[in-house]
């Protein structure tokens, strides 16, 4: 049904399909571990290591502040909304900026601009099940996307590909289930494989505005079709840090939607599911 990667070049999103410049290729996803050469030039004089090493401890500062930020509003038994939300985020800025400054001093900036271009990729999966619905998760912007995350580098200091980030996503976001006559089967990266046709002919990406209307330049989002049936597979959030609901929608209902002024709650699907549709 699907055997291509397509790339979606996109201005605004609210163009129809005929106003967009789409290229169809027949490609994987990349295999590449190598950090894009743009972040390489941010550190003169460094050789790749050096630089692979620094952006490592600033992508583990990040998880730290974060497990640190979770860990005491579960203590506090916050309860999550938009206004909540936002302060983490606040307080999260305030402190790794201060990280930055404080452990590179004078190579802050460059470390942070390395990070924001890992930031510019986003892999994950768009289950799609027998009614023509996907599955989305809801942040507390009210914005529906699939669970997906940006690449990160690993402990042997290699750049994750896309298929290792999309997994370990998935898993960090939902917990899967698969029900059977008699009990229920626990689904994690070591047995996806076995349970569901993960085909890489089926992953799909899109370059798409960052935050359509301002300006921001494009993001790369970068999607594995996985087809289940609904009745058999049971999908919940892990926890609601990130997103505050779950639930199947349908495509159509997706395309027919007419985006709000300055917020189109399916920007990030829009252009997947549109394609879906028409293939």
């Amino acid at each position: 049904m699907f055997g291509i990667l397509f790339l979606l070049f996109c201005d605004d999103i609210n163009q129809t399909m005929n106003d967009l410049n789409l290229t169809v290729n027949n490609e994987e996803p990349s295999k590449d571990r190598r950090l894009p050469d743009r972040i390489f030039k941010l550190f003169r004089g460094q050789n790749e290591q050096e630089v692979i090493n620094i952006l490592k401890r600033a992508q583990d500062k990040e998880d730290e502040i974060w497990l640190h930020i979770d860990k005491r509003n579960k203590n506090k038994n916050t309860t999550m909304t938009s206004k909540i939300q936002l302060q983490m985020y606040g307080e999260f800025k305030r402190v790794f900026e201060s990280y930055l400054f404080k452990e590179f001093s004078t190579q802050a900036k460059s470390v942070n601009n390395a990070l924001l271009i890992l930031g510019e990729s986003s892999f994950g999966v768009l289950f799609l099940n027998t009614k023509n619905e996907v599955l989305g998760v809801q942040n507390y912007y009210g914005t529906w996307s699939a669970p997906k995350g940006h690449l990160k580098i690993k402990n042997d200091g290699t750049l994750e590909i896309p298929w290792e980030t999309l997994l370990r996503e998935l898993f960090e976001e939902l917990s899967i289930k698969l029900k059977r006559s008699k009990s229920e089967k626990t689904i994690n990266t070591e047995n996806i494989g076995h349970f569901l046709a993960l085909n890489k002919d089926n992953f799909l990406q899109c370059r798409l505005e960052s935050r359509p209307g301002t300006g921001d330049g494009l993001r790369l989002i970068g999607l594995l079709i996985v087809h289940v049936d609904e009745k058999i597979w049971k999908f919940s959030l892990k926890d609601n840090k990130e997103n505050k609901a779950i639930k199947w929608l349908n495509i159509d209902d997706i395309i027919r939607n007419k985006p709000e002024i300055g917020h189109d709650m399916y920007y990030t699907l829009r252009p997947f599911v549109r394609y879906l549709k028409d293939h």
